[in-house]
């Protein structure tokens, strides 16, 4: 769609729909809005300029590029890396995605970036149909937040060539927003940057008077879930901020895992007994718990267990070469016999705290139903992962 430019406050141009441009209004309480890796955006268009699908672009300032290309010897459905190329010191390079309408309750955005140069004026905006919600740019070196007042919250001071990952909870009945960059939280309940009531797009822009590459690996909205982390936007070296070790015992940290496809290359590593866990808001219902994990070498006692209280009601563990569930009497029940190392396992379990018992799926298929559950299994709290005490463990 051709898209006009105004601006916003401190923020950068803002591309805006034609007058006929309707809001999408779909149900949706729990799952992705949006999902995008911007990957296979060429194959089988050589003769064309591609579209970026999905997404809405003004590319007077510039052009969108990809790796690889998909030409020839250059040719791939996979992505090294998208980026927006602004050449003109008039215009900025714009896309935006229209997401289904949200009008209540919660709303996560993710993000990851990274610059070769600081591009001045560089933005990205939650918007409703006409306006930002909520609106990050780049000042004077600085990734800031921008506030109602007309104002800028500083944020981070921007380091070239380092790819950044964003996470923006966004509170739209309380119109608020809190910000964590690299895992670390920066903004806390900061009040909407206008009187927007709904959530409808999702903004980038290079900047009008800026040159240069912004890298864009990947951007995703999602809502409903009570944990959703797949370490995307996480900083290297450290625990995203609502993960805690259990004990000093071992070493815990988000790792790049070389063998991983661009841009899911980041997993929380544990190593010799390291333990964490992840608490959330007691859940009285029915819950499922998904996970993937892997062990380099197969090794006993890596364990997963969901919580209720202070006390595990659901255990995994690897045992004598097997991946089994351990019931509240110490028996086990095997999921995957002789486990392979090297290999991720996604784990799924959907657990009734009304009837006290679970069913397991491995790798998409069934491997156990009506296994129980601790006793008195009440509320579920938390989440815990612990690596093998001579071994590593990759979640």
């Amino acid at each position: 769609a051709l898209c006009c430019i105004s601006a916003s406050g401190h923020g950068a141009e803002a591309a805006h729909g034609s007058s006929s441009a309707k809001p999408l209004l779909r149900d949706c309480d729990t799952g992705y809005l949006l999902n995008c890796r911007f990957s296979a955006i060429r194959p089988y268009t050589w003769a064309e300029t591609p579209f970026l699908t999905g997404w809405e672009t003004d590319d007077r300032g510039g052009v969108w590029e990809s790796s690889p290309v998909g030409f020839l010897s250059d040719f791939g459905f996979h992505v090294d890396w998208f980026r927006l190329n602004d050449n003109s010191t008039d215009h900025a390079v714009t896309i935006r995605h229209q997401i289904a309408r949200q009008t209540s309750g919660v709303v996560t955005w993710e993000f990851r970036f990274a610059m070769p140069q600081i591009m001045e004026g560089a933005a990205w905006q939650l918007r409703d149909m006409d306006a930002a919600a909520v609106s990050l740019l780049v000042r004077d070196g600085t990734l800031c937040l921008e506030s109602a007042d007309q104002t800028l919250r500083p944020l981070k001071p921007i380091q070239v060539e380092h790819e950044y990952g964003v996470r923006a909870v966004v509170d739209l009945t309380r119109s608020s927003t809190s910000v964590f960059v690299d895992g670390e939280r920066v903004a806390s309940d900061v009040p909407f940057l206008n009187r927007v009531e709904n959530i409808d797009y999702v903004l980038i822009a290079t900047g009008d008077k800026a040159v240069g590459q912004l890298y864009l690996p990947v951007v995703n909205v999602h809502r409903g879930y009570t944990v959703n982390e797949k370490f995307l936007v996480a900083g290297k070296g450290r625990l995203p901020h609502d993960w805690h070790r259990v004990s000093d015992t071992g070493k815990v940290s988000v790792e790049e895992f070389r063998c991983a496809a661009r841009p899911d290359v980041l997993s929380l590593r544990l190593a010799e007994g390291g333990t964490v866990k992840r608490e959330f808001a007691a859940s009285s219902g029915k819950t499922v718990l998904e996970y993937r994990f892997l062990l380099p070498e197969k090794r006993d006692g890596a364990s997963v267990a969901i919580y209720g209280r202070d006390k595990p009601l659901g255990v995994f563990q690897t045992f004598d070469g097997d991946l089994c569930y351990v019931h509240p009497d110490g028996r086990r029940t095997v999921l995957a016999p002789d486990y392979r190392e090297n290999f991720w396992y996604a784990i799924k379990m959907i657990a009734d705290p009304k009837s006290a018992s679970a069913e397991c799926h491995v790798n998409g298929k069934p491997a156990a139903s009506d296994l129980p559950l601790g006793s008195g299994a009440g509320d579920f709290t938390q989440v815990r992962f612990a690596a093998p005490p001579d071994g590593i463990l990759w979640l």
